[in-house]
């Protein structure tokens, strides 16, 4: 897909950020959707990345993404049947792939909370910051399952060479 294309999809607050900083607000806009109230998805983006603003000196577009990245993880686990015992076996990800699910994680831990979107969300990110909460712990989940299910990789699929 060419450069041009995607500008066209991305959301039309251009407010001078590059192509990448803008797809993974997309995304979060995106995920923040709740029928099909985009304003109000990006309303609270914005609410949340203004308290950032005046909370920390580093641009809270940037914070985000760093966050975003430090937990990043390029696997994913999905279950294998093998006779009667179901393997929990990982499957490997893009980098697009990995921050969507990455952020549908956050987005969830958000709306796990009963409180206020915008505070939950402020919540969520300040517990990625300190390594804590729930995204932090499926990371670290995924990450010992893998380390433990390691002798039954070979149950995973090669590719046939031709």
């Amino acid at each position: 897909m060419l450069v041009n294309e995607k500008k066209k999809r991305i959301f039309r607050y251009n407010m001078g950020y590059d192509l990448n900083k803008l797809l993974i607000l997309n995304w979060i806009i995106g995920r923040l959707n709740v029928a099909g109230h985009k304003s109000r998805s990006f309303s609270i983006l914005m609410h949340t990345l203004g308290f950032l603003k005046n909370k920390s000196k580093i641009e809270p577009i940037l914070m985000l993404i760093n966050l975003l990245n430090s937990i990043k993880q390029n696997v994913l686990l999905f279950n294998k049947k093998k006779g009667s015992v179901i393997f929990e076996l990982p499957r490997f990800l893009t980098i697009e792939q990995s921050i969507k699910k990455i952020i549908d994680w956050l987005i969830k831990a958000v709306r796990k909370n009963k409180e206020n979107v915008i505070e939950s969300f402020i919540k969520e990110i300040n517990n990625l910051s300190n390594k804590s909460g729930d995204v932090f712990t499926k990371k670290e989940y995924i990450k010992a399952t893998i380390k433990k299910n390691k002798p039954f990789f070979y149950l995973l699929k090669k590719k046939k060479r031709r």
